[in-house]
């Protein structure tokens, strides 16, 4: 029974990441909240999740913060287009209704595509940031080339996260299941289930 509770045991070794991951789920939701620093919180979250799947053992709130100041910038800058792009794309969406039948259609297949890229984009951006130093420019062009040439694996991130959206709303219940895991553990764990991935892909251009 000692031996279960020893300090490298199989059981303490999980509390132990299970408490970084909590404590880093909350770090990140308190740094989201001003919106704009949510490009830099994100990729502060992806340093750490990063780290943890190569086995470097981070220190999480200083690995955090260390990232949060270092990737400020390129962050912010990344992330206020794409709020704009996605914004953009709202708005199209809302716009079909005033198009023809035909048009409508043909604008709507575009309008799915470019979501679809859009989504791959978002999901890529940040974990690049976290792994390469890049400008803004070069940044966006290597997250979209590394998410085309990886597109099996773009698709399999795709997918999990819409399961998790659709699961997530399936019911009242699915719901609120939801919230709180998203608020106790939900955002750290699933960066560092990608970040696996991500790992693997990265490993090609290091």
């Amino acid at each position: 029974m000692s031996n279960l509770f020893s300090l490298d045991s199989p059981v303490m070794n999980f509390l132990n990441n299970l408490a970084d991951m909590i404590l880093l789920n909350i770090i990140y939701l308190i740094c989201c909240i001003p919106v704009v620093t949510i490009g830099a919180a994100t990729t502060a979250l992806y340093t750490v999740t990063l780290k943890m799947t190569r086995k470097e053992y981070p220190a999480v709130v200083k690995s955090y913060f260390t990232a949060f100041r270092k990737n400020i910038k390129t962050s912010t800058l990344c992330w206020i287009p794409m709020v704009i792009a996605g914004i953009l794309l709202f708005l199209d969406y809302r716009l079909l209704g005033l198009l023809p039948g035909t048009l409508q259609f043909v604008i709507r297949i575009a309008l799915i595509i470019l979501s679809l890229f859009y989504v791959m984009i978002l999901l890529y951006l940040f974990p690049y940031i976290a792994r390469f130093d890049n400008n803004v420019r070069n940044t966006f062009k290597n997250t979209i080339i590394i998410s085309i040439v990886n597109l099996p694996m773009s698709l399999l991130m795709l997918a999990l996260n819409i399961v998790i959206i659709i699961v997530s709303l399936l019911t009242i219940q699915t719901m609120i299941i939801a919230i709180t895991a998203g608020i106790l553990i939900g955002f750290s764990v699933l960066a560092y289930i990608q970040s696996i991935l991500f790992t693997k892909i990265f490993k090609k251009y290091e």
